[in-house]
């Protein structure tokens, strides 16, 4: 029961564009929040077709592993738990998602001590934050300049 309850609550934090970020043709990356797409762009030696895969990439892997965080936390695995938050910290990593690397750290750690609370609030703080850098990424392909190296 407790695991449908945390994954219904966890299904209903959204987070979208606001329109005035629609609208925008030019972005430059130090205006994100909650990643920092030029260093993607960076680590990929600046290279447009490489960084627009891994955001594709980012942005379909993401969502999966956190699930899979989600569900774990739900059957209280922790070995399991270190294993889920440790890939999805390596696959947000890259994104410069300082704020959401930190959370699962935090969480990875814990789960290697083998004691993770982990309530629905703090997972949803993790996926409001996930969401975010999900966001901007797609922004940034779809709107931010793409600095030559």
């Amino acid at each position: 029961m407790y695991a449908c309850n945390l994954l219904n609550s966890l299904t209903s934090v959204r987070y979208r564009i606001e329109p005035d970020q629609k609208e925008s043709t030019a972005v430059n990356a130090k205006t994100y929040q909650h990643c920092d797409p030029l260093m993607l762009l960076e680590t990929v030696g600046y290279d447009k077709e490489i960084f627009t895969d891994w955001v594709s990439l980012f942005l379909t892997q993401s969502e999966e592993q956190f699930e899979s965080v989600v569900q774990t936390v739900a059957s209280g695995d922790m070995k399991k738990l270190e294993f889920e938050t440790h890939a999805l910290k390596g696959t947000v990593g890259q994104t410069g998602a300082e704020k959401l690397v930190e959370m699962l750290i935090a969480v990875e750690s814990e789960a290697h001590s083998g004691h993770c609370d982990c309530p629905p609030e703090r997972l949803e703080m993790i996926r409001a934050e996930l969401m975010a850098a999900r966001v901007e990424m797609q922004h940034y392909l779809d709107h931010g300049e793409f600095p030559e190296g």
